[in-house]
């Protein structure tokens, strides 16, 4: 992570690059999940909320695997803030939740 990342993983204090860096691979393993599913599966395309959500439940996923209750809560927390924020972005500029990614 830190050759995708290297601003976040040397600046800031360690204990929230760490974080940091756990959402970061959470959303990059979502895209990547969601990239393979429509290329190799054959599924249709996935709208950026449905993007985020999975991405927020594999950060959830992950926040279970943390040593310390904190930084557990922590990442809880920051999903819950994204999907609240995510739909409140969607609702309040009149973009419509249902666009897809990659589609004009």
């Amino acid at each position: 992570m830190s050759d995708l990342f290297p601003v976040w993983s040397k600046n800031g204090h360690k204990k929230y690059n760490s974080l940091l860096l756990t959402v970061a691979a959470a959303f990059c393993w979502a895209i990547w999940l969601t990239r393979n599913e429509v290329v190799f599966d054959k599924c249709r395309t996935k709208t950026f909320l449905q993007v985020l959500f999975r991405g927020t439940y594999w950060l959830r996923q992950w926040a279970s695997l943390q040593r310390h209750d904190d930084q557990r809560d922590q990442l809880v927390k920051v999903g819950q803030f994204l999907e609240t924020s995510a739909l409140q972005f969607f609702s309040s500029n009149g973009w419509l939740s249902s666009r897809y990614i990659g589609h004009v």
